[in-house]
């Protein structure tokens, strides 16, 4: 089973950027960062719910016909609609102690944006206020992205904030042929981030090796690195992005740990008090908001964000 697709509904934070080869004037890349809204969670028929939360996407491609009919007419402001495949790349990341000058670098980084399939555009040059109504009132296909894959290490289980986390990484075989990737790149690995009751069931359901299907959303978040300089021994920060999804629902497919009940502990119809305390239990767990997180944590940072992508990628590694 092969399943990567995400479907965005946003406001353009900023022109696009295109890149051409000097010599031809061939287009290489294009790029476009629109911002999303979607919840914290969903209820058991998928409508999202929740705290508010605002994402800043990057969609990037290399395919010169797309870029030039969909990406070169598109303004800061613009509403779009997006279809496409969650891909990464990895990358190396690069590192200045800001005393000694001295250059470290992280090998095994990963970027991660969404590789487009088609771009639609439904409303021309709006204000940001004007935009933020628009995405909320589309929430619901604001950010969706729907994907398949197998567990490439052992889920992380942590509390932070008194908030339960999971986090871990997943190889996703691509359904989709991405050209410009060449025949070699068949598999992106994105980091999948879980909260709550959902965060501490995985952590004893899944493992490495366990195949799961996830419907959630796309999230970006910016977070501050303790860096040591391998030099001088100085300790610095660095502003760091990063990118993951955040499922609503995860589908345990295979090779997962899912407790098997005993025929003596299967409920009859005559059992009905008891079915009715599950239904109760289960709606509870759906409402579950323990990842109460707002959009104000991220701000306006969008264009720190899209720079970043430019010059130095996105840290997507765990530790």
């Amino acid at each position: 089973m092969r399943e990567n697709t995400a479907y965005l509904y946003g406001q353009l934070t900023r022109d696009p950027i295109c890149y051409k080869n000097p010599s031809t004037q061939e287009l290489l890349s294009g790029q476009i960062t629109i911002k999303t809204a979607r919840r914290t969670n969903a209820t058991g028929e998928l409508f999202v719910k929740g705290r508010l939360r605002i994402d800043f996407i990057t969609i990037y491609s290399r395919n010169e016909k797309l870029i030039r009919e969909q990406f070169m007419s598109l303004r800061q402001g613009d509403i779009v609609l997006v279809k496409g495949s969650l891909s990464t790349q990895e990358t190396e990341k690069k590192f200045i102690c800001k005393k000694c000058g001295h250059e470290m670098i992280k090998h095994e980084a990963v970027v991660i944006y969404i590789d487009p399939l088609h771009i639609k555009k439904f409303a021309s040059g709006l204000s940001t206020e004007e935009g933020l109504k628009e995405i909320e009132n589309n929430i619901e296909i604001s950010n969706e992205i729907m994907i398949t894959g197998t567990l490439c290490r052992e889920p992380a289980y942590y509390k932070e904030n008194n908030i339960r986390n999971c986090q871990f990484q997943i190889a996703a075989n691509r359904k989709r042929r991405i050209i410009e990737d060449g025949p070699e790149k068949r598999t992106d690995f994105p980091w999948i981030k879980t909260f709550g009751d959902m965060a501490e069931e995985i952590s004893g359901v899944l493992h490495q090796g366990s195949v799961i299907s996830i419907c959630g959303g796309v999230e970006t978040r910016s977070f501050e690195r303790k860096i040591i300089c391998e030099n001088c021994g100085e300790e610095f920060e660095r502003k760091e992005y990063a990118t993951e999804i955040v499922p609503y629902f995860i589908d345990y497919v295979d090779n997962c740990d899912i407790p098997v009940k005993h025929e003596d502990e299967f409920v009859d119809s005559e059992n009905e008090s008891y079915i009715n305390s599950e239904e109760i239990d289960l709606d509870k767990k759906n409402n579950s908001n323990d990842y109460d997180e707002s959009y104000d944590d991220y701000g306006d940072d969008y264009d720190d964000y899209y720079d970043s992508y430019e010059d130095d990628g996105y840290d997507e590694s765990f530790q």
